[in-house]
């Protein structure tokens, strides 16, 4: 009985942890169930991806603010 209610408690955990991208339970650095039962997931460095920061590529600030094209159901 009590096999049973663990393996279905693991094989939940494993589906969660795929639908976050991990396929193995070793890329874990942390796995949190929130209160709302969501799996908040934190990958160790060395499976996280990749990002302009990480490869020295130069951020540019962006400073327009999106507009709107359609107002009131006409094209602006």
């Amino acid at each position: 009985m009590i096999k049973n209610i663990l393996t279905e408690q693991i094989d939940y955990l494993n589906q969660q942890l795929r639908e976050k991208d991990v396929f193995n339970i070793e890329e874990v650095l942390f796995a949190i169930i929130e209160t709302n039962g969501t799996l908040t997931v934190l990958k160790k460095p060395q499976f996280r991806n990749v990002n302009k920061q990480d490869l020295m590529i130069p951020i540019t600030p962006e400073f327009n603010l999106p507009i709107e094209q359609i107002m009131d159901g006409e094209v602006m």
